[in-house]
């Protein structure tokens, strides 16, 4: 995902603690921090920028800090600078929501088309459930409003958080539906197909399969499956 929603993201979650949206306020800083610091491995590690191929392959990008191993770590570090500039806050207070940020960071990237190694060093495999754009316009919708009505009700961060949960089952569901109806229709194993989610519509997804030939275009799972293929 791109910077700007990891940011809103973990504003987003500091609105859990019930607080008043400060960015001042440490607890905000701890998820925010948590939330865009997994990103810190582009320094040395993402050879499409840096091209250093004598890097090893487990020094690249979405590895070591967005692994479930490196998380506790990114948190901690977080954690413990807050605590420095902010001895009056609980220091587990601050890693719980540096934590709480830095998963929120590796969910977003495993959910999209590039993956993450989530599971370094027992895999160093990209996993990627692929199932939401790289800009995602609900998902940072959601984001605002829970920074903004925190302020106001606290009860409603809760909900459009798990609001926000369900709009990401139901994207789940459509791509199950988008790939068992290309394999049928093509008569094609689900694994030859890649299907993208498109940015402007959560029911339109795009397709391709190389199978013989090779087939782009559109599909839309609701309420009936539809394919358009395109124009070669």
């Amino acid at each position: 995902m791109d910077l700007l929603t990891h940011t809103l993201a973990g504003l987003a979650l500091g609105t859990l603690s019930g607080e008043p949206v400060s960015l001042t306020n440490p607890i905000y800083l701890s998820a925010m921090l948590g939330a865009v610091a997994p990103d810190i491995d582009v320094l040395w590690g993402y050879k499409k920028l840096k091209r250093r191929r004598d890097l090893p392959k487990w020094l690249q990008h979405r590895a070591i800090t967005h692994s479930l191993v490196g998380m506790p770590f990114i948190a901690g570090s977080v954690a413990l600078g807050l605590y420095l500039i902010f001895p009056q806050t609980s220091f587990w207070m601050l890693f719980l929501f540096a934590l709480i940020g830095a998963i929120s960071h590796s969910l977003l990237d495993l959910m999209n088309c590039y993956g993450v190694n989530i599971l370094w060093p027992i895999k160093k495999k990209a996993y990627s459930l692929n199932i939401i754009p790289l800009v995602d316009p609900v998902l940072i919708t959601f984001f605002l409003l829970m920074i903004g009505s925190v302020n106001f009700n606290t009860a409603l961060p809760p909900i459009l958080f798990l609001i926000s949960l369900m709009y990401i089952g139901l994207r789940w569901i459509f791509l199950s539906r988008a790939k068992n109806a290309m394999s049928l229709h093509y008569a094609v194993a689900p694994g030859v197909i890649q299907v993208r989610p498109s940015i402007i519509s959560f029911n339109q997804w795009n397709f391709f399969i190389e199978e013989n030939e090779n087939i782009s275009g559109k599909v839309k799972c609701f309420p009936r499956v539809s394919v358009r293929e395109n124009e070669n």
